[in-house]
């Protein structure tokens, strides 16, 4: 839907939860959702020396199957993925799959 929502009423449904004192817990349970759905959780160790010399971690995460991030109307890579059209009705957010004339394409996170 269209109608601004809090994060708690969007996410009512779920069984995550953003209030917990180590985030580690938070990253496990996402991690575990996403391979209950049979999706991989691939993570590579980006970390410079100059990082680790400051006791910091630099990673980046990749989840094959899941949505491309576009940058910039003229960019968007959202035709063709069928979990962009059936996510939100297993989801319970929508009635059924979507069609692509029911996705919204503003506001765009990257203009």
């Amino acid at each position: 839907t269209n109608e601004v929502q809090s994060f708690q009423d969007a996410f009512e449904k779920s069984d995550l939860s953003v209030a917990q004192p180590d985030l580690a817990v938070d990253l496990d349970r996402v991690v575990a959702r996403y391979l209950g759905t049979g999706l991989d959780v691939i993570v590579v160790d980006q970390t410079t020396p100059e990082q680790a010399a400051g006791d910091l971690r630099c990673v980046k995460v990749i989840v094959p199957g899941t949505l491309p991030i576009t940058f910039g109307y003229r960019h968007q890579r959202t035709t063709g993925f069928e979990r962009l059209t059936r996510v939100p009705w297993e989801l319970g957010y929508a009635p059924r799959p979507l069609a692509a004339a029911d996705l919204n394409p503003d506001p765009h996170p990257f203009p």
